[in-house]
């Protein structure tokens, strides 16, 4: 059980600092986190069963699916982020990412959705030990937007987060136990086609990306004096 524990607390958000700019500068006068960018092209959708199922009693496309999974990974990132700032005492603003910023000394936070992989929630649920592994990976931008208009990057990150290596329903239960589970969220999932479309590890996994990038800034924050 300590093995499992600290596989599990292994497996949280990786973020890599790419650019950092130094010297002291002035403190914004307004932190505004803007909706990260995606791309439906960059998304890897379900291939278990659940997610085979949902394909084929949804009448959306394929890429109408991958559009979903990216925008509601896109505001779980910036809605955590958004949320975190002010927790750690950083007045941040939500804005949308077609909302031009208003003038000022701004802090922009920006950012893009790199990638998605839903993995196979099947085979993550009844195996897991990263087998069907889903997984998310971001960058984000901190822009410092003088009055006049100019902008000056202040730090950029790569930051990704999965699902982890967390134990499946495998080792709880026997071979025909575990057949049994299986059939009867087959039977389930095809019943509820609609329901199916709702997500979890994804998001899940973006809302812990968009917390650990709040932390890259609150450091920031403290390492400019900005803080207090």
């Amino acid at each position: 059980m300590l093995a499992l524990a600290a596989l599990a607390a292994a497996c949280g958000p990786q973020v890599q600092t790419t650019v950092r700019a130094t010297g002291p500068l002035p403190r914004p006068d307004r932190i505004l986190v803007v909706d990260f960018a995606i791309h439906p092209g960059e998304v890897r959708l379900d291939s278990g069963l659940r997610g085979r199922l949902t394909q084929a009693f949804s009448a959306e496309t394929t890429t109408e699916q991958q559009y979903q999974a990216a925008r509601e990974t896109s505001a779980a990132a910036t809605g955590a982020l958004a949320e975190a700032l002010p927790a750690a005492g950083i007045p941040a603003e939500h804005i949308a990412g077609t909302a031009p910023p208003p003038r000022g000394r701004l802090l922009l936070l920006e950012g893009q959705v790199l990638g998605i992989d839903e993995g196979n929630r099947t085979r993550r649920r009844l195996v897991g030990f990263a087998s069907g592994m889903s997984s998310v990976e971001v960058s984000a931008q901190a822009w410092m937007q003088e009055p006049a208009g100019g902008r000056r990057r202040l730090e950029s990150f790569v930051a990704r987060a999965d699902s982890g290596h967390r134990p499946g329903a495998a080792g709880m239960m026997g071979a025909g136990a575990l057949a049994g589970r299986l059939a009867t969220s087959a039977v389930i999932g095809g019943v509820g086609g609609a329901a199916m479309t709702s997500r979890g590890s994804d998001v899940g996994e973006a809302r812990r990306l968009g917390q650990a990038l709040a932390e890259q800034v609150r450091r920031y924050f403290a390492q400019q004096g900005w803080t207090g």
